[in-house]
């Protein structure tokens, strides 16, 4: 499994930069049963997330069968973490495990 990290760094609103990128395979089953413990978030339920920066960290899990998942979690604003079907809350403890996993700063909320 890829990882790759994103932050804007200055950049223009709507696109990212690159920060890194890191095969995580060995921590795919942590991974999995991480996102999968997190509070999901109610369909239709608003939130304004003012000190989203655009940072995220972006997982791609792939199946033997050749199917794959895409996850993207927010460092910034409301910290979502996203499949594109399910919306969910990152904790505090989620974050201590994704920053000592791929060595990121969790911002502003």
């Amino acid at each position: 499994m890829t990882s790759c990290v994103y932050g804007p760094l200055g950049a223009p609103p709507g696109s990212s930069t690159l920060i890194g990128s890191r095969d995580v395979s060995d921590s795919t089953v942590e991974l999995r049963a991480l996102l999968n413990g997190l509070p999901v978030v109610p369909e239709g339920q608003v939130f304004s997330c003012p000190f989203d920066n655009g940072s995220q960290i972006v997982l791609r899990f792939t199946y033997p069968d050749g199917r794959h998942v895409i996850v993207a979690i927010n460092l910034t604003g409301c910290q979502f973490a996203r499949n594109g079907l399910v919306k969910a809350r990152t904790t505090v403890q989620a974050q201590a495990v994704l920053s000592r996993l791929f060595g990121v700063a969790w911002g502003p909320s």
